[in-house]
């Protein structure tokens, strides 16, 4: 397919493709975005992008970006991708397998109300986040995962599926929550927490799953706190 290829490029400025179409891929493995000197503006803009393939950011490394209401079509490989900041993916859709393997999130990661046609896999992925009180380090609040999602072996420091759906198994086996876990209303057909740990408050609260929800082995350590 015709592509628009960027492998190991680096851009040491901002670098803005927002509201692009591309037909064909985008394919731009151990890419570098530095980002210029500001705070003002994101180091890499892919919001609104419509890519009519695959996008291929395999080992990419990002200072901060974001790609809120992306559109791609193909697969989108992730895998090993790393944002020093933030990252935001906010009312992304993918039409395809999204693989985002062993990928490191540095600063707040937004996923909420993204939308996922097939597998997602997230095996090994770092939600690190910042210090901050306000948002989840990794939030995923309303997104619809139609195939379901594995997230083994995923560490975060504060997690939030709130409204979640799950279409297909979602896997957090040996999965670990630093601070809290939010899966309020979250809805799954098959859910799995297998050995899971978590080490903040874990709420649960309105969850349904229709078929089958297992937190064998799982540890519960709660915050430390007085209040919940």
């Amino acid at each position: 397919d015709a592509a628009a290829t960027f492998t190991g490029a680096r851009f040491r400025a901002d670098a803005d493709l927002s509201g692009a179409s591309v037909g064909g891929s985008v394919v731009a493995p151990g890419a570098e975005f530095h980002g210029g000197d500001n705070t003002e503006d994101e180091d890499a803009s892919f919001a609104g992008v419509s890519v009519g393939n695959r996008l291929d950011l395999r080992d990419a490394a990002f200072r901060g970006g974001t790609f809120d209401d992306l559109r791609v079509e193909g697969t989108a490989q992730l895998d090993g991708i790393r944002f020093e900041r933030d990252a935001s993916f906010a009312g992304a859709a993918f039409g395809d397998r999204v693989e985002l393997d062993e990928a490191r999130f540095g600063g707040d990661t937004d996923f909420r109300e993204a939308e996922f046609a097939d597998r997602v896999s997230c095996r090994g992925a770092a939600f690190e986040g910042e210090d901050n009180v306000t948002d989840h380090d990794a939030a995923f609040d309303g997104a619809a995962f139609e195939a379901g999602g594995d997230f083994e072996h995923a560490r975060f420091r504060d997690g939030s599926f709130a409204e979640a759906r799950f279409g297909g198994p979602a896997v957090f086996d040996d999965a670990v929550f630093e601070r809290d876990a939010t899966f309020r209303d979250a809805a799954f057909e098959d859910a799995s927490f297998v050995e899971a740990r978590f080490h903040g408050d874990a709420s649960f609260a309105a969850l349904t799953a229709s078929e089958r929800l297992s937190f064998r082995g799982a540890e519960f350590r709660g915050g430390d706190n007085a209040a919940d």
